[in-house]
């Protein structure tokens, strides 16, 4: 009824793998998450988009060289909120020294929380003693656990939104007020890793869901006012840091030009509407289980409705927001997952207890016999239930996915990251400078980190000159952007004349050359960097 908390969904009967209670069910749900995202982190290296900067940002505030803002090679990075950076840091002064394996490590940390969460929103929206099997789905989503294995700051916002979205659900299935509160404050810790879509996320799924129940009441009920009160004593601290740091500018650049501005059509990585079809492979291998569950003809007061509702209403309310915004990329789509994992469970849920029609249910049954085969389940002994077979599939699919990434990306990853010209650009250095030269902001990281200190960074002859003097040095450069500034006139042909070429070589798929450059004088040009990419 609206209006009053939802009765909790009974305990499901049928086999209960692992442990007796859930308590210890959520306990081998940590082990398994743990050891499979822990395992082998250090075998690919970082790479490009966004790994290396982020790694970056984060030795350099272990190092001390920045404390409220973000910055990046002596340059602020307004982009993000520092809790990311802070956690990454965390985890090179635990390893001793900044590493491959300690910049993932707490991604993969991350990671597990986002499955514990999961875990949670099971058992409050499927069953007691159900949370295990969305929380295994999600671990066995390729994109999730690929993600969760890489520096990047989405892991932060992914697991801190799930967290957030698990303790509403769980607050409105048993109407308690203090696990609201606490989802206000996993959401204003979500701000702190990505900014205002760490708030945005929960807002719009926990309103989709008192939406579609028609119980706006528990605004009040579950005092969701407290939480967001809660959130934004969790965010105001730093944003009255920041204003303190950098004044009204840095406000107005963090929140209106880093966060807002990326709505509109010229934000980066501008998309059409439509985009985010062409990805919907992010989901697999749940993505067939969502539409069976929409499909006509299941009942819908059957075993896990409330879990699938709840997970439809979350990817779908979600990805309508997503295109609308203006900027578009796969990983933005990663805090959608755990929602497409909860509907995907409560899809098998209903199979195997009979509801869902009779044709949908068949092939449900076909899709996780599918992934048994794929995962060689099929040499395990038959009969089990078949909750039991999908959560050992995705167990499988997470082994697989472990494999790929320590084995087969790891293989081309060392042929394509940025250590290898980095060394070269360093050994050809020797005693002298060594200068990025016309290198966009997101390439900075992967030789930044890979040498361990901050590189300078010129874009014309004259902020060369201004940097270096008369003195030669040896140039590492982006060659798109160093042939693109003489076609357009930005530096004179006379400096390219005098760099002498000691070396190519491909980082993250671009072209970079490595130069000796004698310092002779040719005429200046002025000109300022483009955007990085």
């Amino acid at each position: 009824m609206a209006g009053e908390p939802a009765a909790s969904p009974p305990a499901c009967p049928g086999p209960i793998p692992w442990a007796a209670t859930p308590g210890r069910q959520a306990f081998a749900v940590l082990l398994a998450a743990a050891a499979l995202l822990l395992a082998f982190l250090g075998r690919r290296e970082l790479s490009n988009p966004d790994e290396p900067r982020d790694a970056e940002i984060a030795r350099e505030y272990a190092a001390g060289l920045w404390t409220v803002a973000p910055e990046i090679n002596g340059v602020p990075f307004q982009e993000r909120p520092p809790l990311f950076y802070w956690m990454v840091s965390a985890s090179f002064r635990l390893h001793g020294e900044p590493s491959d394996a300690s910049a993932k490590a707490a991604s993969a940390l991350l990671g597990v929380l986002a499955v514990l969460a999961t875990w949670l929103l099971g058992e409050s929206l499927i069953g007691a003693g159900r949370g295990w099997l969305p929380a295994l789905m999600l671990l066995g989503t390729p994109y999730f656990f690929l993600k969760f294995r890489i520096c990047v700051t989405d892991a932060g916002l992914t697991a801190f939104t799930t967290l957030s979205l698990a303790l509403f659900f769980a607050a409105h299935r048993r109407g308690s007020w203090p696990l609201a509160a606490g989802a206000g404050v996993a959401a204003g810790l979500a701000f702190l890793c990505k900014g205002l879509i760490g708030l945005g996320v929960p807002a719009v799924v926990a309103g989709a869901w008192l939406a579609a129940r028609r119980d706006l009441g528990a605004v009040l009920r579950l005092r969701l006012w407290l939480a967001v009160l809660l959130g934004l004593g969790v965010v105001l601290p730093w944003v009255w840091a920041l204003h303190g740091a950098k004044g009204p500018d840095g406000l107005r650049q963090f929140f209106l030009v880093q966060n807002l501005g990326r709505v509109g059509a010229d934000a980066d990585h501008a998309k059409p509407f439509w985009a985010y079809v062409c990805v919907i492979w992010t989901a697999l291998p749940h993505t067939p289980l969502l539409l069976a569950g929409l499909l006509p003809g299941n009942r819908r007061d059957g075993p896990g409705r409330e879990g699938f509702l709840a997970g439809a209403l979350w990817g779908g309310s979600l990805l309508l927001v997503l295109s609308c915004i203006g900027g578009k990329r796969p990983i933005y789509l990663l805090p959608l997952l755990p929602g497409a994992a909860l509907a995907g469970a409560a899809v098998v849920e209903a199979a195997a207890a009979g509801g869902l029609a009779p044709a949908w249910e068949r092939a449900t049954r076909a899709w996780v016999r599918f992934l048994e085969a794929l995962t060689l389940q099929f040499l395990l002994p038959g009969g089990r239930d078949l909750r039991v077979r999908a959560g050992a599939a995705a167990l499988g699919m997470a082994a697989l996915t472990l494999f790929a990434d320590a084995v087969v990306l790891a293989r081309g990853n060392a042929r394509n990251s940025g250590y290898a010209m980095a060394a070269r650009a360093a050994e050809a250095a020797g005693a002298r400078p060594l200068v990025l030269f016309r290198v966009g902001e997101g390439d900075i990281g992967q030789f930044a980190f890979a040498l361990r200190r901050r590189l300078p960074v010129a874009w014309t002859e004259d902020s060369l000159r201004a940097m270096l003097g008369e003195g030669p040095s040896i140039l590492l450069v982006e060659e798109e952007h160093l042939d693109r500034a003489l076609r357009k006139g930005e530096i004179p042909a006379g400096f390219a004349a005098g760099l002498r070429p000691l070396g190519k070589g491909i980082a993250d798929g671009h072209l970079f050359g490595i130069y000796a450059w004698d310092g002779a004088a040719t005429v200046p040009r002025s000109g300022g960097p483009p955007a990085g990419r």
